[in-house]
């Protein structure tokens, strides 16, 4: 399952490449692509933990991933 963490990386190392080559423009491009990359990353992760909580609460179990 993808939930877009991936691209906020990206965005990160983009984000920090433009900072060493101090290009404010590409700089503020990437902090509009993380805010979005991050909201969408956040939304996913809250569904999922209220599936996780649904399924708990019907005496279900969530297998645990390390």
């Amino acid at each position: 399952m993808s939930i877009g963490a991936q691209r906020v990386k990206n965005v990160c190392m983009a984000f920090h490449n433009y900072c060493e080559e101090m290009d404010h423009e590409g700089c503020l491009t990437c902090l509009q692509q993380l805010k979005q990359e991050y909201f969408l990353v956040k939304n996913k992760l809250e569904t999922l933990f209220k599936l996780e909580q649904q399924i708990v609460a019907v005496g279900g179990s969530i297998p645990m991933m390390w």
